[in-house]
């Protein structure tokens, strides 16, 4: 059963990975959205790709 909240996830992460409004939204090759449970109660942010993550995938 897909909920509004699901379908909210989904929509920010379709612009997310097509946003190219920044030099890095231009250059990257792959775009790390998310895992683990969507309506967590807690959300860790961990370090950015470098270049090489980004290269390979």
């Amino acid at each position: 059963m897909v909920t509004e909240f699901d379908e909210k996830l989904g929509e920010i992460k379709n612009k997310c990975m097509n946003c190219e409004k920044c030099s890095l939204g231009k250059t990257k090759t792959n775009t790390v959205f998310s895992a683990g449970v969507p309506n967590s109660r807690i959300m860790l942010i961990g370090e950015a790709p470098g270049y090489y993550e980004d290269m390979q995938g």
